[in-house]
C-alpha cells in the first residue's frame, strides 16, 4: 500500500513530515475501516440554522454528522491540485466529549466543527492487522502550536484539515500512558540529540540497520493501555537495538528574527519484560532481530 515515491514526493514539497507517522489503534473507540457505502450509511443529515454574515442574519444549512459511537476511518483517492493522493476521511462522532447538541436548536447560531463533519485528516499510508498508519498535511516547516489550519477541496466536497494533531504530543501523550500506570525508577527522560551523534531520523519503512537510521514502531508493554512508541537505532557491527520508549522533542525557537526549530528525542528506559515485548512484536512486524 505504501506508494514511496508519493511519499517522497509530499516530503519534499513540505506537505508531510515523512519521517513522523501517526497512527491509529483499530479496535480502539470501534475504529476500523468503512467502506465507502458503511460510511455514508452512518452519517445523518440535520439541518441548522447559522450565521451567514456579521449583522448576525441566520440561514438553514444542512450538515452530515455522525451520530454512532465508533470512530470511522475511510480511505478514498482524491485530487489535490492535479496529484492523485489516497486520503484518510473520517469525523468525530456527535457523542464525543465536547458532545455536540444535535437537536437543531443551537440558539447561538454556530455550525458544527470542521472536526465535527466528515473532513480529510491526512494521508493514508498503510493498514496492518492492528495499526492505521497516515500523515498529517503540514504546508511547511512549522507546526502551528494552537489553532488547526483547514481548507476546502472541491473535489471531495469536504474540509482539509493541517496539523490535526501535534507530532509531540502525540508520541508524547502515547508514552506517557504507559508511565502513568505504575511508578518507574526513572523520573525523566534521557535526551538525545540525535544529528549530534550522526544519526537520522526514517519512517519505519525506510529503516535499514545497515545506516545510521532511528525509527518509532508502535507496541503493547501494557493490556491496559494504548500501544507504545519504541524507538529503534541502527548499530553498525552488530544487530539494530531498542533504545526505550520515547518521542521527538521539537522545540520552535528565535535566533535573531528567524524561526527555527532544534530537534532531539526523549526516551525511558524499558524493564525486562517490556524489552522482551516490544523486541517479540517488532521483530515480527518490521522483520528486524533487535537486540536491547
Amino acid at each position: 500500500m505504501i506508494d514511496r515515491s508519493l511519499v517522497d514526493k509530499l516530503d519534499g514539497e513540505k506537505i508531510i513530515d515523512k519521517r513522523y507517522l501517526f497512527w491509529w489503534q483499530l479496535g480502539f473507540e470501534g475504529r476500523r475501516i468503512f467502506t465507502e457505502d458503511e460510511f455514508s450509511a452512518g452519517l445523518t443529515t440535520v439541518k441548522w440554522h447559522v450565521f451567514i454574515n456579521r449583522r448576525g442574519d441566520k440561514d438553514e444549512k444542512e450538515f452530515r454528522l455522525w451520530t454512532r459511537n465508533d470512530v470511522p476511518i475511510l480511505v478514498r483517492d482524491v485530487n489535490i491540485d492535479g496529484l492523485n493522493v489516497p486520503c484518510f476521511i473520517s469525523v468525530k462522532p456527535a457523542s464525543h466529549w465536547p458532545r455536540l447538541d444535535i437537536s437543531g436548536r443551537d440558539e447561538f447560531g454556530f455550525p458544527p466543527s470542521s472536526y465535527e463533519t466528515p473532513h480529510i485528516r491526512g494521508i493514508a499510508v498503510e493498514t496492518t492487522g492492528k495499526h492505521f498508519f497516515w500523515y498529517s498535511f503540514r504546508f511547511g516547516e512549522i507546526e502551528p502550536n494552537y489553532d488547526t489550519p483547514s481548507g476546502y477541496v472541491k473535489s471531495a466536497n469536504m474540509p482539509l484539515l493541517a496539523s490535526p494533531v501535534k507530532t509531540s504530543k502525540f508520541y508524547r501523550n502515547l508514552v506517557e500512558g504507559l508511565r502513568r500506570r505504575g511508578k518507574r525508577a526513572q523520573q525523566r527522560p534521557v535526551e538525545l540529540d540525535y544529528k549530534r551523534n550522526g544519526f537520522t531520523i526514517v519512517p519505519y519503512f525506510e529503516f535499514d540497520p545497515a545506516k545510521m537510521h532511528i525509527t518509532f514502531y508502535p507496541a503493547n508493554l501494557s493490556p491496559n493501555s494504548l500501544d507504545t512508541p519504541i524507538i529503534v537505532a541502527s548499530q553498525y557491527g552488530g544487530k539494530p537495538r531498542i533504545i526505550g520508549a520515547g518521542y521527538p522533542h521539537l522545540l520552535e525557537c528565535y535566533e535573531g528574527t528567524d524561526l527555527c526549530r532544534r530537534e532531539s528525542f526523549r526516551y525511558w528506559h524499558l524493564n525486562n519484560r517490556e524489552q522482551r515485548m516490544a523486541k517479540e512484536q517488532l521483530d515480527r512486524h518490521l522483520g528486524l532481530n533487535l537486540c536491547y
